[in-house]
């Protein structure tokens, strides 16, 4: 059944991390199936591909909750009580042709091509792929099923007990190597089969976490697109000790000159510098800025989070998703080459409001990432009841989606206005785990997703290894082992393939993991999936390793 996404009703959602990852809880019509939409990968991928996409025309002017550590030290998101508040081909008509290329990765797919993507200093606002593909496919995105998948390998890339808290990674452009971000201040790096001994960046004199419940601490790296001569990159965190605790700060770093594996930890400029607030609060410094990641028009995107509280109530912070003089609850657009403060010179409110913001009514985007289409995919961890994902069109700007007023497709927070534009945009997903979540129970046993507590936003699959996963966008859940898939065309939406971690006799049609190789661990604790250069999908898994999505036999 095809879904063209609408929003019908509205709620907000919101998310806290602990231990740096994003949580779920804070108490606070359709169309024909679109099936003739054919994606060709570029060779060249500047070459801008145009999908439509549903109510997105822009408009004129224009993390997750809690975490609880694991055993291993990886920080899982939990959330406070509050108010209410076999390999088939894909699906029906998507011809996926024998893909040449490497099996496997992470955040971006296959290499990251020097100059495809423009550099800080770069205007171009042509869409370029997150992740470019090894060679040029031809494939229909159909959303009249979901994604015909059975059975999913994982293998594993990394695993430590030298690691812990681990919520994020990151390759280099054009380097195998995995830089592998603890939540406790230190980012450390996996290259050649091995850790080296020492962090590549270590602030952790600056990051005291509380091993309960703390989303605060080192959340993200992002390299810059020309890193392998500039040697620069930018960093997210939300210290928690020293004269910046509880500041949400985005960073431009450069590694040293004389080792390529160590990094100079005086930041050379400063992005964004966001005040926290009542650090004596548990609940107060949570939904914060977790993610930067330079967008395919060579601009750098930071997510930023609502600052919590039930229906967005924390004192300071109320409905500040919804003002545009504020970079709250927002998704954030920087140009680090530009002037302070280094907005990109054609964001939608330069003149009208906070110049850095790009979209707004957003309550905690722990994830996004862009298809090689321009499509950008926002996860947004919820409040009691929902998680959501959202797409902001290729070109598409100044998009509100919602939060505080909607959540989901219900409006939760009826004393939450919205900024009267051109509407709300609606998620292309949203999951409906009753009156709590995962973590605290609720009886919602009429969702396939009634065990969610925090959403994590992966990516679209565009990689050699699996034809019959490509073109379907996989995301996944904080808390123990949830995953999923659905396809997603111009705004027709299919119906979601669950992915257990084991095969449920139960459920016989949901997809499944199977261990490939020796010592796998367990899904537990997933904070982030990304692509690797080489295409495939990397999961960030219980604190401690990174695992990779390979064909299951």
């Amino acid at each position: 059944m095809t879904r063209r996404a609408h929003r019908l009703f509205a709620t907000a959602a919101t998310v806290s991390l602990v231990g740096g990852v994003a949580c779920g809880n804070e108490s606070g019509s359709s169309d024909a199936a679109h099936a003739g939409s054919t994606h060709v990968a570029p060779t060249d991928p500047n070459v801008p591909l145009t999908p439509t996409s549903p109510s997105t025309a822009p408009p004129s002017g224009q993390a997750p909750s809690s975490v609880a550590p694991s055993a291993s030290g990886a920080l899982a998101p939990t959330e406070p009580s509050a108010d209410p508040s076999s390999a088939e081909p894909s699906s029906p008509g998507s011809t996926v042709p024998a893909i040449p290329g490497p099996g496997t990765t992470a955040p971006e797919p296959t290499p990251e091509p020097t100059g495809s993507i423009a550099g800080p200093d770069s205007t171009s606002q042509q869409p370029q792929p997150d992740n470019p593909e090894p060679a040029p496919v031809e494939w229909t995105c159909d959303a009249t099923s979901a994604p015909a998948i059975g059975a999913l390998g994982l293998e594993v890339v990394v695993s430590s007990t030298q690691l812990e808290g681990v919520s994020y990674a990151a390759q280099p452009p054009n380097s195998d190597d995995w830089y592998l971000v603890e939540q406790r201040g230190r980012i450390l790096v996996w290259t050649d089969g091995a850790l080296r001994p020492e962090p590549f960046f270590d602030v952790s004199s600056e990051v005291s976490v509380d091993p309960t419940y703390d989303e605060r601490g080192l959340h993200a790296i992002e390299f810059a697109p020309d890193y392998e001569t500039s040697g620069l990159f930018y960093v997210v965190m939300t210290a928690s000790a020293g004269e910046r605790q509880n500041r949400d700060l985005v960073q431009e770093y450069k590694r040293s000159d004389s080792d390529a594996y160590v990094a100079d930890t005086t930041a050379t400029k400063t992005l964004l510098d966001l005040e926290g607030i009542n650090p004596n609060s548990l609940f107060a410094n949570i939904h914060n800025a977790y993610l930067a990641r330079f967008g395919p028009d060579g601009m750098l995107y930071v997510g930023m989070g609502d600052g919590g509280g039930s229906c967005n109530d924390n004192a300071g912070f109320e409905n500040l998703p919804q003002d545009l003089d504020s970079p709250i609850g927002k998704i954030l657009r920087f140009d680090p080459s530009g002037p302070a403060p280094y907005a990109a010179a054609d964001n939608p409110f330069v003149e009208s409001g906070d110049p850095r913001v790009f979209h707004y009514g957003v309550r905690n985007p722990f994830r996004f990432s862009w298809d090689t289409t321009g499509e950008m995919y926002i996860g947004d961890v919820g409040q009691d009841t929902h998680e959501e994902i959202s797409v902001a069109p290729a070109g598409a700007a100044g998009l509100n989606f919602g939060w505080a007023a909607w959540e989901g497709n219900e409006m939760v927070c009826s004393n939450r206005p919205l900024t009267d534009l051109d509407g709300v945009v609606a998620p292309i997903f949203t999951t409906d785990h009753g009156q709590g979540n995962g973590m605290f129970g609720a009886g919602c046993a009429a969702s396939p997703f009634c065990d969610w507590s925090a959403v994590v936003g992966g990516a679209v699959y565009r990689g050699a290894a699996i034809p019959e996963l490509y073109g379907a966008y996989v995301f996944g859940d904080w808390v123990a082992d949830n995953m999923a898939a659905l396809y997603q065309c111009d705004g027709d939406v299919s119906d979601v393939k669950s992915i257990d971690y084991v095969p449920d006799p139960n459920v016989p049609d949901n997809a499944y993991f199977v261990k490939v190789g020796q010592d796998v661990p367990d899904l537990n604790g997933i904070t982030a999936i990304v692509t690797g250069h080489d295409g495939e999908l990397y999961i960030v898994n219980d604190g401690n390793s990174l695992l990779r999505i390979v064909p299951a036999d």
